[in-house]
């Protein structure tokens, strides 16, 4: 990265692979690296660890096999002085397995206006800023009990309990499009999800839907309102042919 300034907090959640040795070097060189080691509990429970320790102003979410542009920080910590947003989204981009980090920096200019396009963002945690103090005081987590829109429940609920949303019209961060992974296996850990987790994931739509409640702009609730509508009727779809294929019944 061309800032220096940053927090690396790797969480190993019970992994089986390389990764814990070579973090462990990375970390003997470099005490910006911190490293916590769990027994495997899932990515939101990893996360939440990070949370825990986490001592920056602000936190970003930066999955096992995806990477930022060598800028972004730089570019990202721009916005935020100009802001001080709450949250701060940006553009990410789709690379495949075998596109390799570039370390060339592109010199590009901060593009920022208020993020006004719900609809546009992805349902990811990680192309997303979130200012600290803000998560402490909302005493916000990941839902440990859910493995599906743990992403989506994270941010939203996080979104609309703020004021200060930004959008940086920049493409920063890349998603590794890795087969087996678990991103990779959405459609298929739809099909084998328990009923009660889809349940539990059903009931988190309506704790959103209450906190607009609490949204005082008018123009603000109706954006929110007509997102988590867009996206709740997705999920109940989703979930009602999942439990029409469960009961044998045909539509």
């Amino acid at each position: 990265q061309s800032c220096n300034d940053w927090e690396l907090i790797c969480v190993d959640d019970g992994s089986s692979d390389s990764g814990l040795k070579i973090v462990k070097e990375y970390a003997a060189e470099d005490n910006r690296i911190k490293l916590f080691i769990q027994e495997n509990a899932g990515v939101s429970a990893a996360r939440n660890a990070g949370i825990d320790v986490a001592r920056g102003r602000y936190i970003m979410f930066l999955d096992a096999d995806d990477f930022f542009d060598a800028d972004a920080l730089s570019l990202i910590r721009n916005a935020l002085e100009q802001t001080d947003a709450d949250m701060l989204t940006m553009r990410l981009r789709e690379v495949h397995k075998e596109v390799h980090f570039n370390s060339t920096e592109s010199h590009r200019q901060v593009q920022i206006s208020p993020d006004k396009q719900l609809r546009l963002l992805t349902p990811y945690t990680t192309d997303k800023v979130y200012k600290s103090s803000h998560i402490r005081k909302l005493s916000l987590r990941f839902n440990e009990l859910i493995t599906i829109s743990e992403d989506f429940h994270f941010w939203m609920s996080f979104a609309i309990q703020s004021n200060k949303l930004f959008h940086l019209d920049n493409v920063l961060y890349n998603h590794r499009l890795t087969p087996g992974s678990l991103s990779g296996r959405y459609i298929g850990r739809w099909q084998t999800c328990p009923l009660d987790e889809l349940k539990t994931n059903l009931g988190f739509f309506n704790e959103l839907a209450d906190l607009c409640d609490g949204i005082h702009s008018i123009e603000r609730r109706r954006l929110f309102r007509k997102e988590l509508l867009r996206r709740g009727v997705d999920f109940h779809v989703r979930y009602g042919l999942k439990t029409i294929h469960l009961k044998g019944k045909r539509r």
